[in-house]
């Protein structure tokens, strides 16, 4: 069983093609610090997370300390979670990030289900966009073999409430899903990109 760090502060550039580069905000915070951030905003509860890995063999880590599920314009989420997430828009931006416990606005809240298919290493994000216009994000990813954050593709959200489906062959541990931007009214970009 591995540890998790507690607590990777995001705040990193995409431009790499894999690994992404971070800063050095991307250091784990004392339990302290995140004890603190987790009165502000809405964390997740320690717990444990499992996966099948691609050799069919269970694989488990454990995070020890609250983790934020947004913070600074990102959003994580692990296997087995659905993440609610309020946001307004600001231009073409989505901005003001908030993981809220229900959806109590569903006319601004994305939702994030993160799941592995049952007895396969096979992992299924399905996100849902009410904004209006189409949503493209960026996302990175950390599997169970290391704790490095490797970019990883995404696709396009069409608007109005409608989903999109993500699927990898193999297992991950956490998605770490970044830079929210609507597509002008007329762009329905359908390709998946990094």
């Amino acid at each position: 069983m591995r540890v998790l760090p507690i607590l990777q502060v995001l705040a990193v550039a995409l431009c790499a093609p894999a690994p992404l580069t971070s800063s050095r905000a991307d250091q784990p915070a004392s339990s302290g610090e995140v004890r603190k951030l987790c009165e502000t905003v809405l964390c997740r509860k320690p717990g444990l997370v499992r996966v099948i890995l691609d050799n069919g063999k269970p694989f488990e880590t454990t995070f020890e300390s609250p983790l934020p599920i947004v913070q600074n314009g990102w959003v994580s989420v692990f296997p087995g979670e659905t993440v609610f997430v309020e946001a307004e828009v600001s231009g073409d931006h989505l901005v003001n990030l908030r993981a809220v416990k229900n959806k109590e606005h569903p006319e601004k809240t994305l939702t994030f289900e993160f799941s592995q298919e049952a007895g396969s290493p096979s992992m299924m994000l399905i996100v849902t966009n009410p904004f209006e216009r189409t949503l493209k994000y960026h996302a990175g990813m950390v599997l169970p073999a290391n704790d490095n954050l490797l970019k990883t593709t995404t696709c396009p959200v069409i608007g109005g409430g409608r989903m999109a489906f993500e699927s990898w062959p193999n297992a991950i541990l956490q998605l770490k899903l970044f830079d929210f931007r609507l597509l002008d009214g007329g762009a329905t970009q359908s390709v998946c990109e990094f």
